[in-house]
């Protein structure tokens, strides 16, 4: 049996300390909105994580969560399975209501309890969409192991309907029977290895997107500091080779670069070494010398002059 690795989604700490800096209320809502969303897809995911792996207690699979890949641009999946006789997409969808998938047009409408009425584009295209990007893949990667995709809905008050969708959408506990029938319909393959180890070497691992683009802001919209990890309170304090926070009191050796790393996710130009202590607020000078050594940290120019780029950010 292999272990089923769920790894709650990154963006999620990211934008959570994006949040503890702004300033303005409005934008300070949305991304709220957006943390919730996230934590909310991330329970979901828990869910059908926790089946599968029952599953693998009967079949040899592994399984990738959160996989991005890289064919003719950027394409994320929530879980891909890889088993000796087949690739499995699933998709989940933590969207509770009375949901209806309509064929012409393809589209997901959800009616909630209050009667209130929304429109989805339909997950069977986005899945669709990621068989031919994985078959395309195989091609590439000479194996031919059959590609499959399906659909969850985890929440129990979820209500399901949409004839077109049959083979795509399954019941969370349907999995491991639809497993074990693609199963005895298809051949073996010794594939297995050779696909696990390539789709590591090529999935693109926390994948970094741009916050101006999503939640446009200006400078003064943010306050400098060191944000805590674990409260993300704007209260962390230099003392010795650690910086502690001063409301949970918990300790970071990594704080102070974790929070350069920030500052040029936010701001991917040039940066002097002023405008870098000014956003580490209680960094020292020695201390301010020393992060901006780092590997990932490129010098313009030498001595005062000099400014400085992020590696992961140009």
């Amino acid at each position: 049996m292999k272990n089923i690795l769920f790894t709650p989604n990154p963006e999620i700490h990211r934008l959570k300390k994006f949040h503890a800096r702004l300033r303005n209320t409005t934008l300070k809502n949305k991304v709220q909105n957006e943390i919730i969303r996230l934590e909310a897809g991330d329970a979901g995911e828990k869910i059908v994580a926790n089946q599968i792996q029952k599953v693998a207690q009967k079949i040899t699979l592994h399984c990738f969560h959160n996989v991005m890949m890289n064919s003719n641009g950027l394409f994320q999946m929530d879980f891909l399975i890889v088993t000796n006789k087949m690739l499995l997409i699933v998709e989940v969808k933590n969207i509770i209501g009375h949901i209806t998938l309509t064929k012409n047009p393809q589209q997901l409408i959800r009616k909630q309890v209050n009667g209130k009425v929304d429109k989805f584009r339909s997950p069977i295209i986005q899945i669709n969409k990621y068989i031919k990007l994985m078959e395309k893949w195989s091609v590439q990667n000479n194996f031919s192991l059959p590609v499959y995709g399906i659909v969850i809905f985890p929440a129990l008050s979820s209500i399901v309907s949409g004839d077109h969708a049959e083979g795509f959408i399954i019941d969370l506990v349907e999995i491991q029977e639809f497993i074990e029938k693609k199963h005895e319909e298809l051949k073996n393959s010794d594939h297995i290895e050779y696909v696990k180890n390539q789709l590591k070497n090529e999935m693109i691992h926390d994948f970094k997107v741009h916050v101006q683009k999503r939640f446009p802001f200006v400078k003064n919209d943010l306050a400098n500091g060191v944000i805590c990890n674990y409260c993300y309170s704007n209260a962390m304090i230099p003392i010795k080779r650690v910086w502690r926070c001063t409301v949970c009191q918990q300790k970071n050796s990594e704080a102070a670069k974790e929070a350069i790393d920030e500052l040029f996710l936010y701001f991917p130009k040039a940066c002097t070494k002023k405008q870098v202590g000014e956003w580490l607020v209680n960094a020292s000078r020695n201390e301010l010398i020393h992060l901006l050594k780092q590997p990932e940290i490129i010098p313009l120019g030498k001595y005062r002059s000099a400014s400085y780029i992020h590696r992961n950010y140009i």
